[in-house]
This record gives structure tokens, C-alpha cells and sequence, in this order.
């Protein structure tokens, strides 16, 4: 990417304090649960990970250094002076962490705040003056290489080469100067929005995420919210109108229409249709929902099976504001489940029919599970449909493909090794203390037991790699 080291605004403090007293004070305080779920995490993982560690100053050290990371991946933010500041805390956040005291991560996520509205107010500056199409320049898309900055002044360099960058992406999408201009704007003015809405789990997530990924890159703390997303993907099934969203330009955007959805099937909606505002029932009040954050929204729109919400909706044909009303079902998704195929090869001229399992995941309603639901959705379960129909198709072979598949159940990894095995061990668990749990298939039976291939990645993790 090209661009010229033309001149731009050099930063005023007084157009900042006018920017923050428009915004407010933010500052965001942990809650009491989340220091009583600090103390447990750290007993948790000293006591339960294979690691068997106790944190330390090495290990405060790196907790910091992932915070930081989490916070300011992109080296927009925080300047060198500001990284040694902070560096005061490398040895006392493994005892902050024993007292379940989370002063220093609000005080940093508080200071992200503040350097993030600065730069916010810095970029709407900005683009009150066109930018050249004759830009020439560097910008380093691998932040991971990126020192840094020394100063604020070189803090502002980067936030010209970022803005910069994204006006030549709308540029190329042959919006105007002025009209790319005009898109930054709204996008970073709702940014403000979104800044004012910090929320003390979210930010309790991120420094807890800090702490596990010290253990290993795959021990996960999950928020409430975070953890009501993971049982919807393993369970396949959500209430809803049927649409995937996602923020694009600061608006929530339909990325796709669910097959079999209230959304699809209505008709009236379509993938790049913006959703302005949400409302519950028929009377409900319609409530603006440009800005917001997207799980937020998500959380608008969702709602129980036969319940009505209204959407406002842009048009992205021509971008035409109408309403529309909805009512909820519950929507199965599909592409995450397991799917089939037979495909016929040729080898030394003669043909074999070889049945193909795709396997995105190992998943398991677990609330209809533990409900007693005789039709719970499982991956073992799936998978044996499956397999009977091939077979009653007529196979010579199967490949069961696990590319790209990070894990899930490990119950399920369990399970479905079982349906080509008689009985036997399939994995061992061995705890810190070194208690050791040996997970069996003890039916007896083998449900298929015809040639048998599986087709993994440098992508197929956890479960799948018990499973091959």
C-alpha cells in the first residue's frame, strides 16, 4: 500500500478535552463476582491444570505482556513510555491475582479508553480535509513486527497511515473522496458509542484469558455471554429470525439468510440489508440500534420460538428504509453439523464408491441432553445416520473428513470412535495430581467396520485429534 507522508494535523490538547467532555468520563469498575471468580480461577488452575504451576513473576510478566496485546494488538495506542509505565506491574500481578484484586487490568482497560477516544477525535479531524490520490507511502499490515511508538507525535503518523488505509479500501471500491470521507466519519463517530459502553465482563474476560493462555493456547475463560454463544454452536440450534449479522461500517449487516428461517422465508430481507432498529411485538417501541455493539443487538433480535420482533431495515439495493415484523422459530444450523457424500474413484481400472463424512466440529446439545430429550442432536448420533444411509447406498470405503475441525466434545470424540471399534481404551486423562481417567468404548459392538480413512489438517485439533 502506497501512500505520501503529506502533512496532517498535529494533535491539540484542547480539542480533546472539548472531545472528552462530549463523550463523558468513562471509567469502568470490576464487580464483586469478578474478584471472587478471579481468586477462583487461579485456585482452579494451580490446583486442576496439568501444569501443576503456581503463578509467579516470569509468569506476571508474560499476563501482562498478553494483556497489553489483547488491548493494543495493533500498536495504535500506547507509546513506548507508556509500555514502560505499565512495566511497574510485571512482578505483582500474580499477587494482585491471589487477592483477586483486578485494580491494574480496569486501570489499563481505563487508559485504552482515554487513548482511544483521543485517537478517535485525532481521525474525525482528519477527515475534514481531503486526502490525495497520489498518496505514496508503507504500512506495515503485520502489527506483530511493529515496535512501539516513541512519542505521540509517531502515535499520529500510524493513525494518518490507518486512516489512510482505509480511505484507499472504499477509493477502490470506487466511492468518492468525499463519500468515502463521509463513511469514515459515521464510522468513527460511532465508534464514540461504542467506547461509552465498556462492560465489566467483557473486560474481566479479557484479563482472564491473559492469565489461561500462561497454562496453554487452549484454556479458555468464557463471560456468560461468551459461554451462551458456545452452547448455541454446540447444540446446532438457536431461536431467532435465521440471519447471521456482522458490523460492517459501523452498521449491523445480514452476512447470510439461514435456510428454512423466519428471515428467508419472509422474503423481504437480504444478505448486505443494514438492520437500523429493533422492536418486540407488535406495539413494541422501535429502538435505534446504529452504533451499538453487535452482541448487544444480537441479543435484541433473539428471542424465544413464536415470539414477534420488527426490523427496521436499509435496503442495500437501494438502500430504501422499510419495516418489517417476524416471528421467531427455532433454526438449526446446519453447516456445522455432519454431512455426506459418495464419490467414485478409479484406481488399476476399477471403480470404488467411497463414502465422504464431513465433520466441521464434535458438538452435543447438552440441555436437551441433560432435559432427557430422547432426539437430542450429537455428533455420534449424526454421524450413525449417516453412515446407514451410505451403506445402504452401497460403499467400498469411507473417509471420515476432519480438516479444520478445532475439537468440541470430548464425550462425542469418545462416542463416535466407538461406533468402529468393539471395545477397548480411547483416551487417558491424567489430572495434576495424577489421578488417571482411562475413557472406553464398552458396548462391544462395531457398527462400521468396512475401510476405514481420516483426513486431517494442520487445523484439526483436540477431539479430532483423539478421534484419528
Amino acid at each position: 500500500m502506497l501512500f505520501t507522508a503529506a502533512a496532517y494535523p498535529i494533535f491539540s490538547r484542547p480539542i480533546y478535552a472539548i472531545w472528552k467532555k462530549a463523550c463523558g468520563n468513562i471509567k469502568v469498575e470490576p464487580d464483586n463476582r469478578h474478584r471472587a471468580q478471579l481468586r477462583l480461577i487461579n485456585s482452579f488452575l494451580t490446583s486442576h491444570h496439568y501444569q501443576n504451576a503456581i503463578l509467579n513473576d516470569a509468569k506476571s510478566k508474560e499476563i501482562l505482556t498478553n494483556y497489553l496485546a489483547y488491548l493494543d494488538f495493533g500498536k495504535y495506542l500506547f507509546t513506548h513510555h507508556d509500555i514502560q509505565r505499565f512495566r511497574q506491574y510485571n512482578n505483582v500481578l500474580d499477587d494482585f491475582i491471589r487477592k483477586g484484586d483486578l485494580s491494574v487490568p480496569f486501570q489499563l482497560y481505563n487508559e485504552f479508553i482515554e487513548k482511544r477516544s483521543e485517537q478517535i477525535a485525532w481521525s474525525l479531524k482528519r477527515l475534514e480535509k481531503p486526502f490525495s490520490d497520489n498518496a505514496r507511502g508503507e504500512l506495515q499490515l503485520d502489527r506483530e513486527k511493529v515496535d512501539w511508538a516513541k512519542s505521540d507525535r509517531e502515535l499520529q503518523e500510524r493513525w494518518e497511515k490507518r486512516l489512510l488505509n482505509e480511505w484507499i479500501a472504499l477509493r477502490l471500491a470506487k466511492r468518492s473522496d468525499e463519500k468515502a470521507r463521509s463513511i469514515l466519519k459515521k464510522r468513527y463517530s460511532n465508534m464514540t458509542k461504542r467506547i461509552n459502553q465498556p462492560k465489566a465482563d467483557e473486560i474481566f474476560q479479557l484479563f482472564a484469558n491473559a492469565i489461561t493462555s500462561v497454562y496453554d493456547p487452549h484454556t479458555t475463560y468464557f463471560s456468560p455471554r461468551t459461554g451462551e454463544s458456545f452452547d448455541i454452536s454446540m447444540s446446532l440450534s438457536l431461536e431467532g429470525i435465521g440471519a447471521q449479522l456482522s458490523m460492517e461500517e459501523e452498521l449491523i449487516t445480514i452476512k447470510e439468510l439461514i435456510t428454512g428461517g423466519p428471515a428467508q422465508k419472509s422474503g423481504k430481507l437480504s444478505a448486505n440489508d443494514h438492520i437500523l432498529g429493533v422492536a418486540q411485538g407488535i406495539s413494541g417501541a422501535m429502538e435505534d440500534v446504529v452504533g451499538w455493539r453487535l452482541d448487544e443487538a444480537v441479543n435484541l433480535i433473539r428471542g424465544k420460538r413464536g415470539t414477534i420482533v420488527r426490523l427496521q431495515i436499509q435496503k442495500a439495493s437501494n438502500d430504501e428504509i422499510t419495516e418489517i415484523t417476524l416471528v421467531r422459530d427455532k433454526i438449526k444450523l446446519e453447516d456445522s453439523a455432519a454431512q455426506s457424500k459418495i464419490k467414485t474413484i478409479t484406481h488399476n481400472d476399477k471403480s470404488y464408491r467411497i463414502g465422504i463424512i464431513e465433520l466441521p466440529s464434535f458438538y452435543i446439545d447438552f440441555d436437551a441432553y441433560h432435559r432427557g430429550d430422547k432426539n437430542y442432536r450429537s455428533t455420534t448420533r449424526d454421524v450413525k445416520k449417516l453412515l446407514t444411509e451410505l451403506q445402504k447406498q452401497g460403499i467400498d470405503g469411507l473417509l471420515i473428513d476432519l480438516r479444520e475441525n478445532g475439537g468440541g466434545s470430548l464425550a462425542e470424540a469418545v462416542d463416535l470412535t466407538g461406533l468402529f471399534i468393539d471395545k477397548g481404551p480411547v483416551v487417558q486423562v491424567r489430572r495434576a495430581d495424577g489421578d488417571l481417567t482411562i475413557h472406553k468404548d464398552n458396548d462391544g459392538k462395531t457398527f462400521y467396520d468396512g475401510p476405514l480413512a481420516v483426513l486431517i489438517n494442520e487445523n484439526s485439533a483436540s477431539a479430532s485429534e483423539i478421534f484419528a
